[in-house]
């Protein structure tokens, strides 16, 4: 059977199988690819070597791949290939183009255009079969396979590597295999976490596998350098070694937990922090041990330079009398080094007593006795210093005096003495440094810093002013703002101030309410205050009035300081009335009719007039409102009489006559006329109360005739008032007639008539056309016969 038979033969084979479903990608069996004739020859067998009228078996002409090479090269007369891709290639294409265009391709059983890429076929690593079929429809087929080989991964990497504890230097970067890091003492162990770059590799740390991602098992750290390596493998096997030095710090700590002596007690007691200490012993101790315990059992210890097992004593120590130091140096596992000392003192002697004590002032009391340490002493204010001289009574003593060496048996230096109470110390060391203290609490008289005086611009102190008080209080008004504080001291040695300044006085500033002033004399340090508490009222709320006064009238009811509303009732002629005011507080304002003042003229009209006073109190608020109404009276009706002391037959000359009236215009003037030529016969002005009397005589010689006596006034509304009498006079000097009521005719008795009478007061006419009247008038008089009154 010819070779292009059995291809033919081949894939009519294959082409049946594929149609039953049974190896779109199943691998060929290593004989069969060993062996492709055989293959073929199997494959045309299952064919069954095509029929009468078959087409032919269709074959490719090329076949590429996306990625990697096929081996070997495409031949027409090869099914059979090979190729390899590396890890990166996860899928791959496959080419195949037809020999004849009318065949049918399809590549792992989806139909593939000839010429043209297959669909993606994803790539397993290792070994991926892939299968290409060439047809006609209806007729013979051609199979190939290419067995594509994909690359395991080599990414040995970690994409990240941390530790528990410490930062890796320098920070971690995947191409960086090198680390360094530093713990402290205290960190006996850490944790690393690896984290692989690809899923696909492992990792161990220090040999033990670690799942990427996820912390290590705990890893012991001795102190010092600590090397960890971890070790990636990849897919491939290829591996990457990381290695991390740790370094764990030694042990830094120098301290003691516990230092004792074999005699004598430490001072202060033990502390691992406190490096000092003291102790003493008895003259008797010789020498002593010294137990020092370590808290760290890696430190060592020296006792003055003698190493010492911990918690063990050293050897014996020879104490010399007086001090003696010894040094504990502890050595901390790091090299670190702390002392800790212990002054030792050995006693000498203990004799500190006094033998002696004296003062350069003063008086000790009681008397000196050695085995009596304290002492008291007393001197003036004038002693300002002195000295103390003690004596010991054991030369290997010594002595100091508030501090100060003192040579046994000498003076102190000058010891200065505040005012009160000074203690002076003395201290007596014995020769093993025992002390004994002696104190001696001198007094020094105070200076006197009472004071002479204490006085106030406002207010009075209370209680008085006693020297010997130092509290006082004192009251004044809100409109008080400040107040002048003066006092005076006997001392002339003493400074005084007030509020801190100089005494002037002292102008002060006053709150609302309470201020304390405070007035201090001051003398070699000691104070005396005076303190006075000065209370400032707050702003009144008194509004109430204290008094009203008015003149031309009078109130009613009377002033009352809780009455808001008065009447007043004037005559006339009052044409003004003034209103005067007082508050009950100094401090309140006034307002009267509107007008800030406390005293007001209003004008009166006839009928009710109002006046308003407004008080309004220091607190600017409160307010009361009085009224006073004052009625002014309607005009008086005038009232004037004119009486003569004359009658018919009277002598002219001499004859009088008198006028009074009333409810007049006070300060107007009035006059008694005689209308004959005229003369004015009185004058006068009318007095304050409306009234006026005026009194005239006749003049003599008055020519004969008819005449008038002629009151004119004025009224109080300032109209005028006349009264009139009329008389005559004959020509024999006597009068002819008077008439209250009208003009009398002048006639003369007949054996004295004449032919004409004179006109006194009035033309000639007049006196004709009253002639008839007058005339019989006149005989009405002469009927009286007698000697009266007239009044009109």
């Amino acid at each position: 059977m010819s070779r292009t038979l059995l291809r033919r033969c081949a894939a009519l084979a294959t082409a049946l199988l594929l149609a039953a479903g049974m190896a779109f990608a199943s691998p060929v069996s290593p004989a069969a690819q060993a062996d492709p004739i055989d293959c073929m020859s199997v494959m045309m067998r299952c064919g069954g070597g095509g029929g009468s009228g078959s087409p032919g078996y269709a074959t490719l002409s090329g076949l590429s791949l996306s990625e990697g090479t096929l081996s070997p090269g495409f031949s027409v007369g090869s099914s059979s290939y090979t190729a390899s891709v590396g890890n990166a290639t996860a899928s791959i294409t496959v080419t195949p183009t037809a020999a004849d265009p009318v065949a049918l391709i399809t590549v792992n059983g989806v139909p593939t255009a000839s010429g043209t890429a297959s669909s993606v076929i994803p790539l397993n690593v290792g070994t991926t079969i892939v299968y290409v079929q060439a047809r006609y429809d209806g007729g013979g087929s051609s199979a190939y396979t290419v067995a594509i080989t994909r690359a395991p991964s080599s990414n040995a990497n970690l994409s990240a590597l941390s530790l528990s504890s410490g930062t890796l230097a320098p920070a971690f970067d995947s191409a960086t295999t090198g680390y360094t890091a530093s713990v402290t003492n205290a960190t006996t162990s850490l944790t690393v976490t690896p984290t692989v770059a690809d899923a696909t590799a492992s990792v161990t740390v220090n040999g033990v596998t670690a799942a990427g991602g996820s912390a290590s098992g705990a890893i012991a750290l001795n102190v010092g350098s600590n090397t960890m390596t971890v070790i990636v493998t990849a897919q491939s096997g290829a591996t990457k070694t990381y290695t991390v030095t740790v370094t764990r710090e030694a042990s830094a700590n120098a301290n003691l937990s516990a230092l004792s002596l074999s005699s004598g007690a430490l001072a202060p007691a033990f502390a691992a922090a406190t490096s000092s200490y003291t102790a003493s012993v008895v003259h008797a101790t010789t020498s002593l041990t010294v137990t020092p315990t370590l808290v760290d059992a890696n430190a060592s210890v020296t006792v003055n330079g003698v190493a010492v097992t911990s918690g063990s004593a050293s050897g014996a120590i020879t104490l010399n009398v007086g001090s003696n130091t010894l040094t504990v140096e502890v050595t901390a596992q790091n090299g670190a080094t702390k002392t800790y000392t212990v002054t030792v003192t050995r006693a000498a002697s203990s004799n500190n007593d006094l033998s002696g004590l004296s003062l350069s002032s003063g008086t000790l009391s009681p008397a000196f006795a050695s085995a009596t340490t304290g002492y008291t002493a007393s001197v003036d204010n004038t002693t300002t210093a002195l000295t103390v001289t003690p004596t010991v009574a054991d030369a290997n003593a010594s002595v100091t005096v508030n501090g100060v060496a003192v040579t046994s048996g000498n003076a102190s230096g000058a010891i200065a003495l505040g005012v009160g109470s000074n203690t002076v110390t003395v201290v007596v060391t014995a020769q093993d440094g025992s002390t004994k203290t002696y104190t001696v609490t001198i007094t020094r008289a105070a200076p006197d810093l009472t004071l002479d005086s204490l006085t106030l611009s406002h207010g009075t102190l209370s209680p008085s002013f006693s020297a010997s008080t130092t509290a006082y209080t004192a009251d004044v008004g809100y409109d008080i703002l400040s107040i002048d504080v003066g006092a005076t001291t006997g001392n002339a040695a003493a400074v005084l101030a007030i509020n801190g300044k100089a005494a002037k006085p002292a102008t002060i500033s006053l709150a609302v309410g309470e201020n304390t002033i405070e007035v201090v004399t001051a003398k070699d340090g000691i104070t005396r205050t005076t303190t006075i508490t000065v209370t400032r009222a707050g702003p009144s709320t008194n509004a109430s009035l204290g008094a009203i006064t008015v003149s031309g009238g009078s109130l009613s009811p009377a002033f009352d300081a809780a009455r808001t509303s008065y009447t007043a009732t004037v005559g006339y002629l009052t044409t003004e009335f003034t209103v005067g005011a007082t508050a009950a507080d100094a401090a309140a304002t006034l307002l009267i009719n509107g007008n800030r003042v406390t005293s007001a003229v209003v004008p009166l009209t006839v009928g009710a007039n109002t006046v308003t006073i407004v008080a309004t109190a220091q607190d600017g608020t409160t307010s009361r409102t009085t009224t006073i109404v004052i009625t002014r009276s309607e005009a008086a009706l005038p009232s004037a009489t004119i009486e003569v002391e004359f009658a018919q037959g009277d002598s002219v000359a001499g004859s009088t006559s008198h006028v009074s009236a009333s409810n007049l215009l006070p300060g107007s003037v009035a006059t008694l006329t005689m209308r004959s030529a005229p003369v004015v016969l009185a004058t006068g002005t009318v007095l304050a109360d409306g009234t006026i009397v005026l009194d005239a005589t006749l003049p003599a010689g008055t020519e004969p005739g008819a005449h008038r006596l002629i009151f004119d006034g004025v009224a109080q509304d300032g109209s005028a008032v006349t009264r009139t009498v009329w008389f005559t006079v004959l020509r024999n000097g006597t009068i002819g007639a008077v008439s209250l009521t009208g003009p009398v005719a002048y006639v003369e008795p007949a054996a004295t008539a004449v032919t004409k009478l004179p006109a006194t007061g009035a033309d000639a006419a007049a006196s004709v056309l009253l002639g008839a009247a007058a005339s019989i008038l006149g005989l009405l008089l002469l009927m009286l016969g007698s000697r009266r009154r007239v009044r009109i």
